[in-house]
């Protein structure tokens, strides 16, 4: 396992104006900062959400462990490339990439143990529950191999329009989808009820579009926060596996 607590990272140039967005969602805003930038910490309880001021916009991954020497190893042994430095704060971390580009970076930053979301929690979003971290891939075999010598355990692989994954490793669940007609990662909500829910976000001043296989009619939307984080919003019920959260521990 890469860490004990993992945030959704996004760097956003202007937090301000960004912020309303995040609350409208439906997301809780628990922690905010200035040091070293100015930063606000988001949470529906199954998903942690944090925004860095910065002029480079970028989502990643952010993992905190106790034992960053410990999972160099591992990363090494798995034959996982990355490099190190220190975090804004002078805490020692390394950074890797996915096969995609993504960023994912491991700190030894001390958390707060009292903000670590569960994946198994009920949603405290009144909009759904939170589904996966979706990212664009293009080779699925590929991407899935390399999340899984981070840990990671595949739950699902098929083939609808286009090939996709679920993979979850406790603390985190992510969705591969290879040659999605997708703009970025996104970040992705499920309810039975979604087609209730999008006209009442859409009152609060969102603004959803339709994509590929995602049609308003249906419950489906596709939105976007003024830094231009996506997020999908789908009619569907989204339960994680019991016979995972052994990975929580």
């Amino acid at each position: 396992m890469l860490g004990k607590y993992v945030e959704i990272a996004r760097g956003v140039k202007d937090l301000d104006a960004t912020l309303p967005y995040y609350e409208k969602i439906g997301l809780k805003k628990i922690k905010e900062g200035s040091e070293p930038m100015k930063w606000a910490l988001f949470t529906d309880g199954r998903v942690n959400i944090k925004l860095f001021q910065m002029e480079n916009e970028f989502t990643g991954l952010m993992y905190y462990t106790d034992d960053l020497s410990g999972v160099k190893l591992n990363l090494k042994d798995a034959r996982v490339e990355f490099s190190e430095m220190k975090d804004p704060m002078g805490n020692d971390m390394i950074m890797l990439k996915d096969p995609d580009d993504l960023n994912i970076a491991i700190s030894e930053e001390p958390y707060d143990v009292d903000i670590v979301p569960d994946m198994y929690a009920e949603s405290k979003n009144p909009y759904g529950y939170f589904g996966e971290f979706s990212i664009t891939v293009k080779d699925l075999n590929k991407s899935i191999e390399f999340w899984e010598k981070l840990g990671y355990i595949t739950t699902m692989k098929m083939k609808m329009v286009f090939k996709f994954a679920i993979l979850l490793d406790g603390r985190m669940v992510i969705g591969l989808h290879q040659n999605a007609k997708q703009e970025t990662e996104a970040i992705t909500y499920f309810s039975p009820k979604m087609k209730e829910f999008i006209p009442k976000l859409q009152e609060k001043g969102l603004v959803f579009r339709e994509g590929p296989m995602v049609k308003l009619k249906k419950g489906n939307g596709i939105t976007s926060a003024p830094d231009g984080q996506v997020f999908f919003f789908f009619k569907g019920k989204v339960k994680m596996p019991e016979k995972y959260h052994y990975l929580i521990q």
